[in-house]
């Protein structure tokens, strides 16, 4: 058995107690506020979203994220204390989670003022490679994207206005934390159209695989593929050259194949 000298147990009760005056328990009005942010229009009137998993919500608090809460089943033990802590239980964090089964602690985080804006045009002149995301539907897919782009770097993401919502919460879950180290711009492509060439993803055309290039790279969905008032504005097209029996790639895959390409010709 261990013993405690007074000290410690001291020690043990300033924890405690700082613990308890730094957490507070989910109220009902929250808890209803936290709930909303699982759809698009409570999303918009709130500004803000939900990130779900101790890795996003640490991601979070430690990349310099507006984070409003912490909601908890699980205790937060390793987070910077840089928003209200809030404890709830497990049917709680069901309640909130986009999730078949919560991970038992999720963020509520400011919707950052990049959202639903034009990429401003010194990062148009900057940027290494530039993708345009043509009607990308598909939460994973597009959460995918993110991830990859932020893992290459030097990448500026747009989107066409029909895309799934940035903040879905699928696409979220899919960033893996990336989310808050990658802007996702929205905007209609005629908008980019002179600021640099302007190549669409097909499965014919040049190939990517050493194309050296600064121009802005189309990605339509798998099912629809770049829709016609985008072609109107592409220069020519490019594609993955491919010797296998599948009929296409979905957009996650030819994308990361394109930043990984566009990568290596920029490193070797």
């Amino acid at each position: 058995m261990t013993h405690l000298h007074g000290t410690d147990i001291e020690e043990c009760l300033f924890q405690i107690i700082f613990r308890t005056l730094m957490q507070e328990v989910l109220s009902k009005n929250r808890l209803k506020v936290f709930k909303s942010l699982r759809l698009k229009k409570g999303r918009l009137k709130e500004r803000a979203f939900l990130v779900e998993g101790h890795k996003s919500v640490s991601e979070a608090l430690h990349g310099g994220s507006d984070v409003l809460a912490v909601i908890s089943a699980m205790g937060f033990d390793g987070l910077p204390k840089k928003a209200d802590f809030l404890e709830a239980d497990e049917e709680t964090c069901n309640e909130l989670s986009s999730l078949s089964t919560s991970p038992g602690i999720l963020a509520a985080v400011r919707i950052p003022e990049w959202y639903l804006t034009s990429p401003p045009e010194d990062l148009l002149e900057k940027a290494k490679t530039i993708l345009y995301l043509d009607g990308i539907r598909d939460p994973g897919n597009l959460g995918t994207i993110i991830r990859t782009a932020a893992w290459f770097g030097n990448t500026t993401i747009v989107c066409s206005e029909d895309c799934v919502d940035v903040f879905n919460p699928k696409v979220v879950q899919a960033t893996m934390g990336a989310l808050f180290k990658q802007a996702v711009y929205t905007a209609p492509l005629n908008t980019l159209k002179g600021k640099r060439e302007i190549l669409g993803m097909d499965m014919q055309g040049e190939s990517v695989f050493g194309l050296i290039t600064s121009a802005i790279f189309v990605i339509g969905s798998e099912s629809h593929g770049i829709r016609e008032e985008a072609l109107s504005q592409v220069n020519r097209s490019v594609s993955i050259p491919g010797g296998g029996r599948t009929e296409s790639l979905n957009a996650a895959l030819a994308a990361g194949i394109l930043m990984a390409e566009q990568y290596r010709i920029r490193h070797q």
